[in-house]
């Protein structure tokens, strides 16, 4: 609202929320991964822990959808805050 207020553009504004969301989806598929390779940690009578691993596909595919999340969510979020007039945001609820 202050960015808006300050006279910055939508597609400004939209570029903030876009690049704040991937910054949080990458930290978020890091912590993924880092928990995911933290396998060596496992218990050793763990049943099958030596089928255990890595795959790339799930990689590929986590990263792509922790993307695309980002991406939905920032759009959502900024069509839904060019909805609400500056007005109606001070207004009490």
């Amino acid at each position: 609202m202050v960015r808006s207020a300050m006279g910055a553009s939508r597609a400004s504004i939209i570029r903030q929320l876009v690049m704040e969301a991937g910054a949080l989806a990458a930290v978020a598929g890091a912590t993924g991964i880092a928990a995911a390779a933290l396998l060596w940690l496992a218990p050793k009578g763990l049943p099958r822990l030596d089928e255990i691993a890595l795959d790339g596909w799930a990689l590929v595919l986590g990263l792509g959808l922790t993307t695309l999340t980002a991406f939905l969510f920032t759009e959502e979020t900024g069509e839904n805050f060019y909805s609400i007039s500056g007005r109606d945001s001070f207004r009490a609820v």
